[in-house]
C-alpha cells in the first residue's frame, strides 16, 4: 500500500506541472500574461530607446594594444600609450531642418576600463533626419569647476589650481623610442594657467533616428594628436606639458581632426 501511494503522489506532481499554463512570465515584456504559470520563452520586448555614443580609439585606423612601444609617431619615434584617460561633454545633433537637439552630459572615457567607454542617453531623441554631431572635448568654462567631482575616478582628474584648476581634459601618457633611449611622455590638457584650450568637435554625417534613440561610433586616431596643423615631436616638447602653452595650444589646435563617426545604427 505504501508504494501505491508513492506512485499516486509521483503521477499527480507530473500531472500538476504538466497542467501548468505557460507563456511570458516577464512583467516588462510587452506580451507579458499574467495568467501563466510557466515561462515559455516568447517573451518580446520594446525596443530600448536608450540612446549609445560608443567611444572607440585607433591607431593608424587600427585597434592597438596597450603599453607596446611599437607604434609609429609622425616625428618618426615608436611609442607606446599606458594611459589614455578624458573628458567629453555638451553634445549637439544637428537637425537637417536647421535645428539641433542639445544633450547637456559631462563623460568620463578611461580607454582601459570597458564600463566607461560607452555614454549611455535615456531620453527620447526625436525621430526625424540629422546632418551630424557636435561635443565639446574637455569641459567647458561654466563645467570646469574644481570639486564638481568628489568620488574616484573623475576627481582624480583634477587639475592644480595654481595652475587654473578644474580638471584635465586628457591624460595621454606612455614611452617613446628617442633614437634607442626609452623615454616618458605626459599628454595632460586642460585650463592651463588661465587659458581654456578646450575645443569643439563637430562630425559632420547624415543619420536617422528611429525609436527616438541612436547608436553612433565615436573613432579617435591617436596619431592626429601628432600632426596637423602642428607637429607635436615628444623630443621637442619634454614629458611634461601641463604649464607649456605653446604645447597646450598644438594639441588644442591638432584636435581637429582626431575624431571622426564610423557606424551609426
Amino acid at each position: 500500500m505504501r508504494i501505491k501511494f508513492v506512485v499516486s503522489i509521483g503521477v499527480l506532481f507530473v500531472l500538476s506541472t504538466a497542467c501548468k499554463k505557460k507563456g511570458c512570465t516577464d512583467e516588462v515584456a510587452t506580451n507579458y500574461n499574467s495568467a501563466a504559470q510557466k515561462d515559455d520563452g516568447s517573451c518580446i520586448y520594446a525596443p530600448s530607446n536608450t540612446s549609445e555614443f560608443i567611444f572607440i580609439h585607433e591607431i593608424d585606423g587600427s585597434d592597438f594594444q596597450f603599453d607596446v612601444i611599437s607604434y609609429p609617431h609622425p616625428a618618426g619615434q615608436n611609442y607606446s600609450v599606458q594611459t589614455l584617460k578624458y573628458f567629453v561633454s555638451n553634445i549637439v545633433l544637428y537637425k537637417a531642418s536647421g535645428d539641433s537637439v542639445y544633450i547637456d552630459v559631462e563623460h568620463y572615457v578611461d580607454a582601459t576600463d570597458p564600463t566607461t567607454t560607452t555614454l549611455k542617453y535615456s531620453q527620447d531623441i526625436e525621430n526625424t533626419s540629422y546632418t551630424g554631431i557636435a561635443f565639446i572635448f574637455g569641459l567647458d568654462a561654466t563645467k570646469n569647476v574644481t570639486g564638481a567631482y568628489l568620488n574616484p575616478p573623475e576627481n582624480l582628474m583634477e587639475w592644480p589650481i595654481p595652475m587654473g584648476g578644474g580638471y584635465h581634459y586628457m591624460k595621454m601618457e606612455g614611452k617613446y623610442d628617442s633614437l634607442g633611449t626609452i623615454k616618458n611622455y605626459n599628454i595632460h590638457t586642460g585650463a592651463s594657467m588661465g587659458n581654456q584650450y578646450y575645443f569643439k568637435a563637430n562630425l559632420t554625417q547624415a543619420f536617422t533616428v528611429t525609436n527616438n534613440a541612436v547608436h553612433v561610433e565615436l573613432k579617435m586616431e591617436l596619431n592626429n594628436w601628432f600632426q596637423s596643423p602642428n607637429l607635436f615631436n615628444f623630443d621637442v616638447y619634454g614629458d611634461a606639458i601641463m604649464g607649456n602653452q605653446g604645447a597646450q595650444q598644438a594639441i588644442s589646435e591638432n584636435g581637429n581632426d582626431v575624431f571622426s563617426i564610423g557606424t551609426i545604427f
